[in-house]
């Protein structure tokens, strides 16, 4: 059995991982460019390594399989942790009446 690729096919994680970009939206990806060029200014290098693959895949340039992959598990992340932080905070705020810094 021969597991390789042949030139010119994607990866089937590389295409999981492009769908779930795609899925965010334009106006979301913008957002994560600037935050990510944020901590890039910061010698962050993940999000150095982000910020430039997020840019290049803006502009529909050619980006190498493995950074799409760190791109993605990133965001992937920061949408858990913000998934896991929001509802509680979402719940405080209809209970108290009170607005959120979300709303």
């Amino acid at each position: 059995m021969n597991s390789e690729l042949k030139q010119g096919k994607i990866h089937p994680a590389c295409r999981i991982a492009l769908k779930y970009l795609s899925s965010l939206g334009r106006k979301k990806l913008f957002v994560y460019l600037e935050s990510f060029s944020s901590c890039a200014i910061e010698d962050n290098r993940l999000a150095e390594v982000c910020a430039e693959t997020l840019s290049q895949l803006l502009k529909g340039e050619e980006v190498r399989e493995r950074y799409i992959l760190v791109l993605a598990w990133a965001i992937r992340d920061i949408e858990e942790l913000k998934s896991n932080v929001i509802p509680d905070e979402t719940k405080e705020k209809q209970n108290s009446g009170k607005r959120s810094i979300y709303d």
